[in-house]
């Protein structure tokens, strides 16, 4: 997503507060991780309301990460209501036993 797209998004969303779903379905719809640092702060500070902007988000990519605490994988996963598209770009996939358990989709 562009600069200019973030935004207008984000100052949409403060004009009314009708207009704040709206633009946050846009802008949390792709999520693009590139660091394991990212996974953790987003679990860390985004609300686990499976209503919310959790619900938003459609796709969510990984790329270029090196787990070294693979059970945040199967955190990141644990609340995406939505998720309809999973792309691991440079990514492996953590080993079964080292994610505590199947990865849950959806809440």
């Amino acid at each position: 997503m562009s600069e200019k797209v973030k935004i207008v998004t984000h100052s949409s969303s403060l004009v009314a507060k009708r207009w704040q779903q709206r633009s946050q379905q846009h802008t949390f719809a792709h999520i693009k991780f590139w660091q394991e640092q990212q996974v953790f702060l987003w679990c860390t500070n985004i609300p686990q309301d499976p209503d919310g902007i959790l619900s938003y988000v459609q796709s969510v990519e990984f790329s270029g990460i090196r787990w070294s605490k693979p059970t945040l994988f199967g955190r990141a996963l644990k609340c995406f209501s939505k998720l309809e598209l999973l792309e691991m770009i440079n990514t492996p996939l953590p080993e079964l036993e080292e994610l505590e358990g199947p990865v849950p989709f959806g809440c």
